[in-house]
C-alpha cells in the first residue's frame, strides 16, 4: 500500500495555503488517503494525474465511494496541492515562518507575512494585480504563476516582503532558478545566466539568453542589484 509522504508538514501547508476551515482541509487528505490505499505513493515520485485517474475509474467496480464526477475532480484537487507543496523547500519555509512568530508584530500582520512568505495573501494579489502575467515570458494563465521575491526572505526586512516592488511573477521553472541564483538580471531586465549549466541545458529548461523582464519598475532596480550581489559567485561561474 502506499502512503503519504511529510503527511505532517503537508499538514502544516494545508494550514497556510489550503481552504479555509478545517474540515475542508481534512478532505483533501482524505482523498490523498485514498489514493494511497489504491496502491499510490503520495511522494517526490508521485505519478502523474492522468496514471493516477485512468487507474481509479477503472476500477471503480470494487469500490463503494468516490464514483461520481465530482470525485475525480476532488482527487485532481488534492493531487495538485501535494505538488504545490513538493515545489516547496519546506524545511526552509518552516524556519521562515518560526522566525514570523518571533516578530512583535499583531496577529494580523504576522497572518500577511506567513501568506507572503508561500507566495499568496496581499502580496500576490499585488503582484498579481502590478505585472498581470509572467513578467518574463508575459504567459498569462495565473494559476500557473509563482509570487517570487527578488531579494530573498531571509535578506528582507519585514517591510521588503511584503514590497511589491520585491516580487516578480514567474513561471515555476525560472522561479526556481532565479531563487537558487542560476538567472538573475540587470538593471534593464536582461537575463544573467550562471555558467554551472550550459546553454543546452537553459534550453531544455525553457531559458532563453534573450529573455527579458517585459517593464522594470524604478523600485524594482535595487532588489535586482541585491540580487546579484547575493548570488555573485553563482553567476560569475
Amino acid at each position: 500500500m502506499g502512503h503519504i509522504e511529510n503527511e505532517k508538514d503537508f499538514r502544516i501547508f494545508m494550514e497556510l495555503n489550503g481552504p479555509k476551515g478545517y474540515a475542508s482541509r481534512s478532505n483533501y487528505l482524505s482523498w490523498l488517503n485514498f489514493i494511497a490505499e489504491s496502491g499510490f505513493s503520495i511522494d517526490s515520485m508521485l505519478s502523474d494525474n492522468a496514471t493516477i485517474l485512468d487507474f481509479l475509474k477503472a476500477s471503480e467496480n470494487k469500490r463503494s465511494k468516490y464514483k461520481s464526477k465530482a470525485a475525480y475532480s476532488d482527487f485532481g484537487s488534492a493531487l495538485k496541492k501535494y505538488r504545490e507543496f513538493l515545489n516547496m523547500d519546506f524545511v526552509s519555509l518552516l524556519s521562515d515562518l518560526e522566525d514570523v512568530d518571533q516578530n512583535q508584530l499583531s496577529e494580523t500582520e504576522k497572518r500577511e507575512l506567513r501568506k507572503a512568505r508561500i507566495g499568496q495573501g496581499k502580496y500576490r494579489r499585488n503582484l498579481v494585480a502590478l505585472w498581470g502575467k509572467c513578467s518574463v515570458t508575459q504567459f498569462s494563465i495565473r494559476e500557473f504563476l509563482v509570487a517570487s521575491h527578488i531579494l530573498p526572505w531571509r535578506n528582507s526586512s519585514n517591510y521588503q516582503r511584503l514590497d511589491k516592488y520585491n516580487g516578480l511573477l514567474l513561471l515555476p521553472t525560472y522561479d526556481k532558478l532565479f531563487d537558487k541564483g542560476y538567472i538573475s538580471f540587470d538593471n534593464s531586465g536582461n537575463i544573467i545566466t550562471s555558467s554551472r549549466l550550459t546553454e543546452r541545458e537553459y534550453l531544455q529548461l525553457g531559458i532563453k539568453k534573450t529573455d527579458k523582464i517585459f517593464k522594470i519598475y524604478k523600485e524594482n532596480i535595487q532588489y535586482l542589484e541585491e540580487h546579484r550581489s547575493i548570488f555573485k559567485d553563482i553567476l560569475e561561474k
